[in-house]
């Protein structure tokens, strides 16, 4: 039985030269990536091999293949493998060739010399596995389809393929949208919670009416005697801070109440007539506060005008155009008026 091509199949894996002693030497190379013209394929890179007769120096490779395999002595695998080399030559002599599993075919020429056709799917070789051929049409051959179809054809493979990109747009866009209404939402929630807790902490709970807090009073005296003079003082200075913000926002409050009142009594005073419009499209409020910073600044008569759902501030009231571009003229050095223009006001 000859087991010289399993052991040689074995050690080309890691080997590029494989010496058969006294038969000669098998020889690994690389080939390239390549194109097959007769079918217009590309190959992918391989490991062929080539045969070399003249390679018959023992270099112990083959034999340590054998110790190791069969638990022998490197003087019973020599003797091995000189057995099995004779047998080889005399099937090749006798039947013309010998194929090597997985790696070639030897024959015997006419001269008596050995010929070697390697496996032309290559020797294995991990670096290179799973690779395989394919097939690129050339720009004559798309051409000569394309030119074969009828319009019919045509038209119908364009009407699929349209139809495959809408659907694929479709469902990126509805991903998408769903994505970002995810996100949107998760926002709106951390935004509401955050301003939740800054309200919680900035803005002290209703306090009740003087009444009550006058039947509820506690005294606080035996728990200033008792508790330490830095903490009594702490919360005396934070409840002042407290009662401070609470009368400015007091204050501030009733400001505003007489400004809306103060813009009220302006707006019901004007008659019809030309203004010169110094906002336009604000909200109330934010007229009302613009307005009574202008009056704060020496401009009596600035007003806000409400005609639906459309505030404007404005400035005086004249009975011709005329008159309310003199007016707007002479005004329009200040910063207050840059912009501004003239309207007509019922």
């Amino acid at each position: 039985m000859i087991a010289l091509d399993r052991h040689i199949e074995i050690l080309l894996l890691s080997n590029d030269c494989v010496i058969v002693p006294g038969f000669g030497g098998f020889v690994a190379h690389h080939i390239d990536a390549r194109k097959d013209e007769s079918d217009g394929s590309f190959l992918p890179p391989i490991r062929s091999i080539g045969f070399n007769q003249k390679l018959t120096i023992n270099d112990s490779l083959l034999a340590q293949s054998y110790v190791e395999a069969y638990d022998i002595s490197y003087p019973e695998a020599t003797t091995r493998i000189e057995g099995e080399v004779s047998e080889l030559q005399q099937r090749i002599e006798n039947e013309g060739s010998y194929t090597f599993n997985g790696i070639g075919t030897i024959t015997v020429n006419d001269e008596g010399y050995y010929e070697f056709a390697p496996c032309e799917a290559g020797i294995l070789s991990p670096t290179l596995y799973g690779l395989d051929s394919f097939k690129m049409p050339t720009l004559q051959e798309l051409r000569t389809a394309l030119l074969a179809q009828t319009p019919e054809q045509i038209v119908t493979g364009t009407t699929q393929k349209e139809e495959a990109n809408e659907t694929s747009v479709a469902m990126t866009a509805d991903n998408d949208h769903t994505s970002n209404h995810r996100l949107v939402a998760l926002w709106r929630n951390l935004a509401a919670a955050s301003v939740a807790v800054i309200a919680f902490l900035l803005f002290p709970s209703p306090l009740v009416n003087n009444q009550q807090m006058s039947e509820s009073r506690i005294d606080t005296h035996l728990l200033d005697r008792i508790m330490p003079k830095d903490i009594t003082t702490g919360q005396a200075e934070a409840l002042a801070a407290v009662r401070e913000k609470s009368a400015r926002q007091e204050t501030a409050t009733v400001q505003k109440a007489k400004a809306d009142k103060q813009d009220d009594t302006h707006t019901a005073d004007r008659k019809s007539g030309y203004a010169i419009v110094l906002a336009s499209r604000v909200t109330k409020a934010n007229a009302n506060t613009y307005a009574v910073q202008l009056r704060q600044r020496g401009y009596d008569k600035v007003y806000v005008y409400t005609n639906g759902r459309s505030n404007k501030v404005l400035y005086g009231c004249y009975d011709n155009e005329s008159d309310a571009r003199s007016a707007l003229n002479r005004l329009n050095d200040k910063i207050e008026f840059e912009g501004a223009w003239i309207t007509f006001v019922k």
